[in-house]
């Protein structure tokens, strides 16, 4: 009984597959819209009859591409934190340039305090 019913499935399952496959809607089917068409619940799709749903995902990407509007999304949004990312590396670059050259005249400074404690004098700043 057991197999006759998972052998059910498999057919309803391919039926479904391939219905939406034929879609000329020029909507990208998904594994829900599988799901709902076969009326199964997902982990049967995912769980019970794996290689059907990765059979249904590979004809799928085969005939809408792989490239899913929300991976595109995802890559653009990549792209544009990685522009943001190298933008703040090169910033932080600059900053931490400036901060040794505070750093260098504070020290300078210092020194020139230093020495000039009892003294007169004050020496000049060199450049870097």
């Amino acid at each position: 009984m057991g197999d006759e019913k998972h052998e059910a499935e498999r057919k309803e399952i391919r039926r479904a597959a391939e219905e939406l496959l034929a879609r000329t809607d020029g909507k990208r089917p998904v594994i829900e819209d599988l799901r709902q068409r076969v009326g199964v619940q997902r982990w049967i799709l995912t769980h019970r009859h794996r290689d059907l749903k990765d059979e249904f995902l590979r004809a799928v990407d085969a005939k809408w591409g792989v490239s899913s509007p929300a991976v595109t999304s995802l890559q653009e949004k990549y792209d544009a934190l990685q522009g943001t990312y190298q933008r703040l590396r090169e910033r932080n670059a600059e900053l931490e340039q400036l901060l040794d050259t505070y750093a260098y005249v504070i020290e300078e400074l210092r020194l020139q305090l230093d020495h000039s404690i009892g003294s007169d004098k004050v020496r000049p700043i060199r450049p870097r």
